[in-house]
C-alpha cells in the first residue's frame, strides 16, 4: 500500500529525516513511536506532500508520488488525521463532513461515520469549535474517512485525551483495521500503539532505530528506556 524509500527531509538547513524507509501493507497498522521532536510529524508531512523531501521516494499503490501536492495523494486514496485535529471550527459537525466528502460514491458516508461515532450524531448540528477535545478528535477522524481513503495517516490521535477517550480511539482504530483500512499511526501512547499495530518502528533524531513486532518492543527494556523514556 505504502513504501517509503530512504527519505531525507530538511527544514531550511535543519536535517530532520535522515534516511527513513518503511512499508505499510494492505489492511495493516504500522506504528511510529518516539519522543517529541524526533521527526514523526515531518515523516507524515513528507508522505502526504506538505513538506517535500530532498532525497528518497514515496510510493503509494505502486506509484511514485514523491513531490505530489497533497490533493493528488488524497485523490489517489490517502487520508490524513493531522496532529492537533484542525477541524473547521466555524462549521457544524455535518458541514465538516460534507466539505470533506469526495463525491465518488465510496463506502464511507455521513451515516456510516456517524454510526462509528455515535457521539458525533448527537452533536451533528453543533459548531466544531464548541466540541470537546475528544469530540474534535472523533470529527477529525470522521472527516478523513469521508475522503474514502485506502490508507489513513494518523498523527498523534490520542494527544491530550483522557484515558477513557484513549481507549475509545483504540476501539476505533481496531475497527477500521477489521474493515480493511491500512493505517500509518504516529503515537506516543505506547500501550495503545502496541495493542493495535501489526508492526512498529521507533524514530529517533530522524532515523529508525528499532523495528519489530509489538510484543518484541514491549519486551525490549533497553530500547524503551533509551528512546521512549520508559
Amino acid at each position: 500500500m505504502l513504501e517509503v524509500r530512504d527519505l531525507h527531509t530538511y527544514y531550511g538547513e535543519s536535517y530532520v529525516l535522515q534516511g527513513v524507509s518503511l512499508r505499510v501493507e494492505k489492511s495493516q497498522v504500522v506504528g511510529i513511536l518516539g519522543r517529541n521532536g524526533m521527526g514523526k510529524t515531518t515523516l507524515i508531512r513528507s508522505i502526504i506532500g506538505f513538506t517535500l523531501p530532498r532525497r528518497g521516494q514515496v510510493l503509494f499503490k505502486g506509484r511514485d508520488i514523491t513531490g505530489w501536492p497533497s490533493y493528488r495523494s488524497v485523490d489517489l486514496g490517502m487520508g490524513l488525521v493531522p496532529q492537533g485535529r484542525r477541524v473547521f471550527s466555524s462549521l457544524t459537525v455535518i458541514e465538516n463532513l460534507t466539505v470533506a466528502a469526495r463525491g465518488t460514491g465510496g463506502s464511507w458516508t455521513i451515516e456510516r461515520v456517524l454510526d462509528l461515532f455515535p457521539r458525533l450524531r448527537e452533536r451533528a448540528e453543533h459548531r466544531a469549535g464548541k466540541l470537546s477535545g475528544g469530540e474534535q478528535q472523533m470529527l477529525a477522524i470522521a472527516r478523513a474517512l469521508m475522503t474514502n481513503p485506502d490508507l489513513l495517516l494518523m498523527d498523534e490521535p490520542t494527544e491530550g485525551l483522557a484515558p477513557l477517550l484513549v481507549r475509545e480511539m483504540g476501539r476505533v482504530i481496531a475497527d477500521l483495521k477489521t474493515r480493511g483500512l491500512s493505517i500509518l499511526l504516529v503515537e506516543q501512547n505506547l500501550p495503545l500503539a502496541l495493542k493495535v499495530a501489526d508492526h512498529v518502528h521507533v524514530l529517533s533524531r530522524g532515523r529508525i532505530v528499532h523495528s519489530s513486532a509489538p510484543q518484541a518492543l514491549w519486551a525490549n527494556e533497553e530500547i524503551k528506556a533509551r528512546y521512549l523514556g520508559l
